[in-house]
Order: C-alpha cells, then structure tokens, then sequence
C-alpha cells in the first residue's frame, strides 16, 4: 500500500490512487475525524461514530482499529446492542498512565 504526502493509503489502482490524492490539504480525514470525536472523552460503538460522522459503518471501522492499535482507543468493557441487536463494543479514549 502506498501513502501519499498526508499519510493517505492506497491501493495499487490508479482510482485508489486518485482517491487518496483528492484529499486536499486541511480537510479532515475520516481518521482524524473519529479521532476527534473521541477527544471529547465520549464512549461510542462504531455504529454510533458512523451516525455522529455521517460516515458508512465499513469506512469508520478500519479507522477505529487503526486508532486501537495506536494505543489511541480501548474497549470500554461496556457492550451495546446494535442496529441488528447483536453485541457492540462501546469505544473510549484510552488513558495513559502518566497522565
């Protein structure tokens, strides 16, 4: 996977690629948008994020990930049942220890 200049993924298509480079500078990511939401100490599923952003479930959920293994999220312990009244895990900011 390639990156472009805003850290931007893409495949190896020349649509994927023109895709990432569309992203203008300034603009938000849709990463940097779940980010933010969080700062707000909310606790959220990603069904609920994708509702807040206004974003499809199968976009916000990669991201979500990608900030758990950042070390960004965790898992809150709390489950809510979602659209399909299965299990959810709810989101939170992780705290660090130092702070």
């Amino acid at each position: 996977m390639g990156y472009n200049k805003e850290g931007i993924g893409y495949q190896t298509t020349d649509t994927s690629r023109q895709a990432a480079e569309f992203n203008k500078e300034g603009k938000l990511t849709i990463r940097d948008k779940v980010k933010e939401l969080f700062t707000s100490k909310v606790k959220m599923t990603v069904q609920e994020v994708s509702k807040a952003l206004s974003l499809s479930e199968v976009s916000v959920q990669p991201r979500v990930t990608e900030l758990k293994n950042d070390d960004y999220l965790q898992d809150s312990g709390l489950r809510r049942m979602g659209e399909w009244k299965t299990p959810r895990i709810v989101w939170e900011l992780k705290v660090k220890e130092n702070e």
